[in-house]
Formats: C-alpha cells, sequence, structure tokens
C-alpha cells in the first residue's frame, strides 16, 4: 500500500512541474484611460494593466501635450483637441511585443492658434518685410530666409500690385523676372487657398472660439485676385498637411 501511494505522490509532482516548465504568462498589452474635463484643457489618466512586459512605448493622438512616451504609466497628459483621441500601447518583452489601442471621446472645444498683426510685403524683392508665412511657425519669412530648411514650413506666399492682392500655394508663385524676387520654394507642398466669396464671414472670425467652423469648411483654390476695396474680409485656406485657417484682412 505504501509503494502505491508513494507511486501517485511522485507521479503528481512530475505532472505540476511539468506545467510550470511549459505554461508561461503570456506577454499581454492592456491599459485603461479615463477623461477628466473638457478640450481644451481635457486631462488623461492612464492605467497600465499589461502582463509580463518589461518595456513599454506610448503614442498618443493628435492635440496631446505629448507625442509618445516609455514610462510605464505617463503622467499630466492634456488633449487640446476635442473628438475621436486614439492611445496606443506596444508592450515588450525581449523581441516579442503586444499592441492595444483604444479611441476615446474628448467633448468640448478644440484649441486655435491665433496670429494677430502680420505684415506682408507686396514689394517681391522686400528685404525688410518678408512675404512668407508659416503658420506652425507664426512667423514670416524674408526673401534671403527662404531656403530648404525654411521652404516646407512655409505655408502662404503673398503678392500684391496696384489695386490687386493675391495670397499664393507656396509650390506655385507667380512667374516673374524681377531681379532679386523668390520665384520658387525648395521642398514646399501644396496650400489650397480660397481669395474670393470664401463664405466664412469676418463676423465668423471674430466670434471663434473653438475650430468647429474650422472644420466644416471645403477649401478649393480659386485663383482669384482680392481687390483693395474689398476690406475687411477673409481668405481661407488648407495646407498639405491638413490643417485649415482663415486670414482676416
Amino acid at each position: 500500500m505504501r509503494k502505491i501511494i508513494l507511486a501517485v505522490l511522485v507521479a503528481s509532482i512530475f505532472v505540476v512541474s511539468c506545467g510550470k516548465k511549459n505554461d508561461p504568462t503570456p506577454l499581454t498589452a492592456n491599459f485603461e484611460v479615463q477623461v477628466t474635463g473638457e478640450a481644451p484643457n481635457a486631462k488623461i489618466s492612464l492605467v497600465n494593466k499589461s502582463i509580463s512586459a518589461t518595456s513599454y512605448e506610448w503614442t498618443f493622438g493628435e492635440g496631446a501635450s505629448i507625442n509618445s512616451s516609455e514610462d510605464e504609466t505617463p503622467e499630466g497628459i492634456t488633449v487640446d483637441k476635442s473628438g475621436d483621441f486614439q492611445v496606443t500601447l506596444i508592450a515588450k518583452s525581449g523581441s516579442n511585443q503586444e499592441q492595444s489601442t483604444q479611441t476615446i471621446s474628448i467633448t468640448g472645444n478644440s484649441a486655435i492658434v491665433t496670429y494677430t498683426d502680420i505684415a506682408l510685403s507686396q514689394n517681391l524683392r522686400d528685404q525688410t518685410i518678408g512675404r512668407f508665412f508659416s503658420t506652425s511657425e507664426g512667423k514670416v519669412y524674408l526673401n534671403s530666409e527662404v531656403n530648404a530648411t525654411t521652404g516646407p514650413l512655409i505655408d502662404v506666399a503673398y503678392h500684391g500690385f496696384s489695386t490687386f492682392n493675391f495670397f499664393e500655394s507656396p509650390d506655385n508663385l507667380l512667374t516673374n523676372t524681377i531681379p532679386g524676387a523668390v520665384t520658387t520654394i525648395p521642398g514646399t507642398t501644396n496650400t489650397k487657398i480660397k481669395k474670393f466669396q470664401s463664405g466664412f464671414s469676418v463676423t465668423d472670425f471674430d466670434g471663434m472660439t473653438g475650430d468647429q467652423l474650422l472644420k466644416d469648411l471645403t477649401v478649393e483654390s480659386d485663383g482669384n485676385t482680392i481687390g483693395s476695396l474689398n476690406f475687411p474680409l477673409t481668405v481661407i485656406f488648407e495646407n498639405s498637411k491638413g490643417k485649415k485657417g482663415v486670414i482676416k484682412l
């Protein structure tokens, strides 16, 4: 009887031991996300619930105060844009990795960037006032500052003569032969610009607090000029990254 009990006991130990070696806890990417408040001051809190991970890679959607993080649980993240917002986590262990993405809804209004009192020159070769503007940098570039580094940053070019004014896509400047004038911008992209009867009123512009009106814009280039007697008015545009904007003149 003792031999039978011993044989069963040894067999049981052997089975349990094999289970531990061949059944490791699988790598899992998992997290919870909670939103507090509304855009443009929404805050997101994260709880990392991943299993068997040794490192982490987070990426956050447009409007977040940070683009990415390798912290186990990033903190202090704010979102200034309303609408659908994505959070992606890649959990890693050695050469293995697992990914989890969640889409959450941010309520409120999206923040807008406003630049005021921007001076643009009509003179094609003006070296004191520029005619090339970057919405991402909030800067006007002189002719002498246009190069392969600044070119991709430029969204709109300005040109005027007599009583007419133009806003041009930086990749489609008016052809001219004036010495000292910039005729091409290296590395630039296309911007759609609607200059006549934009459908966006000065009252709309003055009353903007969020980007909802900009979201609803449909921008198609019209190639028109602006008469000097039509002010105040608005010009709408959409750059190559899909960012929409309004210029009030």
